[in-house]
């Protein structure tokens, strides 16, 4: 028997390479299909709508979104576009290849966390990688999803990739490229800048440089760190950088309050432990790897050696640097209360990295106990992923929200929502194809209690996740709308969330009162809703009635209409009218815009000679140029003619008779 120094190394092993590539294909593929057709989630209708918008304007909406993955998607629309005819793709067709195009995307990041590992220390270590992010939860649920987590994670591995190849080919210029590389990364998503923290570090530690090469690394560094003062402390008005920070999206990451309010560390590490690891996984990682230690020292297999006992210096370093990276990162995801579970994933590639390297050095001369070992250890992830997969089958709160409002409530309705109205935007996914007419802010405490009313709000959606952004979710709801008479009309929050059989952030659906006493919803030819009325139903002969007419518009409009209140007798004979142009006068039909909403006085005058009784007043409008009357139809699709009876009206005897 040749001794164990001597025997040789195991071929490359790329046929087990090639077949967990496989696997992996095959789980991000079974992921999509899993939540096909459409998923809702709030950010992948706004990557998809922006490259929408590039598309047909040829402009970036730089200040709106991460760029990278809008640019990705739109030149995807574009190819689409192209081959299709009539140069317009489905969106069932974009939204189903940008999925693929994730896929893709993981299968890269799988690809390079391989690379990584066999380059930082064996093709072991670069297996054992891959696999613990083969069936990492949050990759298999985000790279089912065009969203643009996934190509910021692609480039936050070509920057570990990088930082790898320039200290062990000692060629520090690469680490130039690497910090080239997590701009890309903060381009894709904005909170992975911090991955810049690895090749940074590198640069100040990396042994063998000029002076000239020392002075740019600590130059680097300054930078950075002024730059994270400048954020903290400097100015937030005119170019500055925090002005820039502080625009659009990157505003929930860097404003001032959110970085100074920071989460704890031990809030963080729970917050990580839990969700973003799981419990069981915690356990067997916190039991499995010290009984590994202790066991495999005692184990005398001969089973052939993957890699080396041990690690070269350089790898050495990376290794430490990394370690110290994963810390640095970690912390300062912490600081931001708007962290979720999902955007600490550039730590979970780090520690990817590191956990495959592990592996591989425990794996150097006990093969089979340490392979039992590391499938022990991906289990709970395997089983979180599956879990995640069955999760997203399940109803989302934005769906039924929005479900429930056409199956409730007709179009051309105003609602104001908290948060976001993903589910409600022109987005091939959802189920919002009726017009609504949607308002959304981050808080209602920043609304005027009028404003509901004279805006002609009729619901309001408040979403737990506004809590966040000064919300009113679940506290003072009904003082911040100032009406006793709120009417809760779905509960999408109880009952507790591991006791639901749906998923999606917790939601109420409130009506309001309205500002008219009598509510209607009236459609008047396309573009017109008739919206209600206030009146008194008796008066006498010389009199007007005070009647106040309620107008919506759901499209814009060319013509010009009149509104005609018509009182009828008991033979349909006309006793009285007031005809007349809409807004005053002044604010006509043909310049009313979709989702206008106001009211007027429509004072009809009572003849003198009109005998007491009942009659009927009937409301409509007519076009000015034909004369032709708008047809009526009710919300329920009841046919109500060419004008709508509002009620009876009683005119009393003259006080003068």
């Amino acid at each position: 028997m040749l001794p164990r120094s001597q025997k040789p190394q195991t071929p490359n092993p790329i046929f087990p390479v090639a077949l967990l590539l496989l696997i992996g294909a095959g789980l991000y593929i079974w992921g999509t299909s899993g939540i096909l057709p459409f998923h809702l989630d709030p950010d992948e209708p706004n990557v998809y709508l922006f490259a929408r918008e590039v598309v047909e304007t040829g402009r970036l909406p730089l200040n709106l979104y991460p760029p990278l993955r809008v640019v990705d998607l739109a030149i995807l629309h574009q190819l689409i576009d192209m081959v299709t005819p009539d140069h317009v793709g489905t969106q069932s067709a974009q939204y189903f290849l940008a999925r693929i195009g994730s896929s893709l995307y993981g299968l890269l990041i799988l690809a390079l966390a391989y690379r990584i590992g066999s380059e930082l220390h064996s093709r072991a270590a670069g297996i054992a990688a891959l696999i613990f992010l083969a069936v990492q939860p949050q990759m298999i649920f985000f790279t089912s999803l065009a969203r643009a987590d996934v190509i910021g994670w692609v480039f936050v591995m070509v920057t570990i990739w990088l930082s790898v190849r320039a200290v062990q080919r000692e060629r520090p210029t690469l680490l130039w490229l690497a910090l080239l590389s997590s701009l890309l990364a903060f381009l894709g998503k904005y909170n992975l800048l911090t991955i810049a923290i690895l090749p940074l570090a590198l640069m100040a530690v990396i042994p063998k440089k000029t002076s000239s090469q020392r002075l740019l690394a600590w130059g680097t560094v300054i930078l950075a760190a002024g730059s994270a003062l400048v954020i903290l402390f400097g100015p937030s008005t005119g170019l500055s950088l925090p002005a820039f920070l502080t625009t659009g999206q990157p505003g929930e990451l860097y404003q001032k309050e959110y970085v100074l309010e920071a989460i704890t560390l031990a809030d963080a590490w729970q917050v990580f432990s839990t969700q973003q690891v799981g419990w069981i996984n915690l356990l067997v990682i916190l039991l499995g790897l010290p009984a590994a230690l202790l066991l495999l020292p005692r184990l005398d297999l001969d089973w052939p050696r993957w890699s080396s006992d041990a690690l070269s210096k350089q790898g050495r370093l990376l290794l430490g640097t990394m370690i110290a990276a994963a810390v640095l990162v970690f912390w300062v995801h912490s600081l931001y209360l708007t962290n979720r579970v999902h955007d600490r994933f550039v730590v979970v590639l780090l520690i990817a990295v590191l956990w495959g390297v592990a592996i591989s050095l425990m794996a150097a001369r006990h093969t089979l106990a340490t392979t039992g070992l590391a499938v022990l250890l991906v289990l709970p992830w395997a089983g979180q992923a599956i879990s995640y997969n069955q999760a997203v089958q399940q109803p989302d709160t934005r769906a039924m929200t929005a479900q429930w409002f056409i199956d409730n409530v007709p179009p051309g309705t105003r609602i104001m929502l908290e948060y976001d109205s993903a589910e409600f935007q022109s987005y091939g996914g959802y189920p919002g194809d009726a017009q609504y007419f949607i308002t959304t802010v981050d808080s209602l405490r920043n609304v005027e209690r009028t404003t509901f009313m004279t805006t002609g709000v009729e619901y309001v959606v408040i979403d737990e996740r506004s809590e966040t952004r000064d919300g009113v979710f679940g506290s003072d709801v009904f003082e911040t709308l100032g009406e006793r008479r709120v009417e809760p009309v779905l509960d999408l929050n109880e009952p507790h969330p591991s006791e639901r059989n749906w998923q999606g952030p917790g939601r109420y659906i409130f009506r309001l009162p309205t500002r008219q006493q009598n509510w209607a919803h009236v459609f008047l030819g396309d573009s017109i809703i008739f919206k209600g009325y206030d009146l008194t139903s008796q008066v006498a002969p010389g009199e007007n009635i005070d009647l106040i007419l309620y107008w919506a518009a759901r499209h814009e409009m060319e013509q010009n209409y009149i509104v005609f209140a018509h009182i009828l007798d008991s033979s349909g004979d006309l006793v009285a009218q007031l005809d007349a142009q809409p807004g005053d006068g002044i604010n006509r039909t043909f310049n009313w815009w979709p989702g206008y909403f106001d009211w007027d006085e429509w004072p009809v005058p009572i003849p003198e000679d009109v005998p007491p009784g009942t009659y009927q007043l009937h409301v409509g409008m007519y076009d000015a140029d034909t004369l032709e009357r708008l047809p009526a139809v009710d919300h329920d699709g009841t046919v109500l003619g060419t004008s709508i009876l509002l009620q009876l009206i009683e005119v009393e005897a003259s006080s003068n008779n």
